[in-house]
């Protein structure tokens, strides 16, 4: 997996903010399975 190739692919992560490249940083804390909630008015 080339990581440069991918970068490439994507404009937003040329950009700079502050005056240092722009990083994702993806958090994997976020449930996988969907979490069903019931509405009550």
């Amino acid at each position: 997996m080339d990581i440069k190739a991918i970068k490439e692919q994507f404009p937003t992560f040329h950009q700079e903010v502050n005056g240092h490249p722009l990083v994702y940083l993806h958090s994997s804390a976020i449930p996988q399975k969907q979490i069903q909630r019931s509405w009550e008015i």
